[in-house]
């Protein structure tokens, strides 16, 4: 914390500065109440700020927040890998529950478990697989789009060529 208190006081336009799990380490609720304010305050400090977090309530002030947007890295939740590709405006998932069942915890705690989750961190993860949803279909549809083109644009090629070449074949008999 002695450090973060520095932090703030040294924070100014054109900082750059970057916390890893701000208000970690402590109570849930205490912690994310703690880090959404020194993320205001880095904000009114003109200061720019990356910060990571598991905390639900810091990724829905980034939902409704100004000046503030979610990111995170994407996951292959068959391959249990990171995919390395940043999503910006999407906040991250938890993906504890499918990893622990992937790897072969009995489905009863997992059960149990999610009983646990209050609701408004189900409702962020609804809100985080929707947009997660939107995106990859995006996505789909961005690839769809380049591969015809892709293929409008050789097929266009090959008419071009097929015209000169008539027109070539054109002028010859003229000739």
């Amino acid at each position: 914390m002695v450090n973060i208190i520095n932090i703030i006081e040294e924070s100014k336009y054109k900082s750059l500065i970057l916390l890893d799990e701000l208000g970690g380490g402590t109570d849930p609720v205490e912690g994310a109440a703690l880090a959404k304010a020194i993320l205001i305050t880095l904000a009114e400090n003109g200061a720019k700020t990356i910060a990571t977090t598991h905390y639900p309530e810091l990724k829905s002030y980034a939902i409704d927040g100004y000046r503030v947007e979610n990111a995170s890295s994407e996951f292959d939740i068959k391959s249990l890998k990171p995919t390395y590709r940043l999503l910006i405006g999407v906040p991250g998932k938890s993906n504890a529950f499918k990893i622990s069942s992937k790897l072969g915890i009995s489905q009863d705690i997992v059960d149990l478990a999610n009983t646990f989750v209050n609701d408004e961190d189900r409702q962020i993860d609804n809100i985080t697989a929707s947009l997660e949803a939107a995106r990859q279909e995006a996505e789909n549809e961005r690839r769809k789009s380049s591969k015809a083109l892709e293929e409008a644009e050789k097929a266009k090629s090959k008419a071009e060529k097929l015209l000169r070449d008539a027109e070539n074949s054109y002028a010859k008999a003229l000739e």
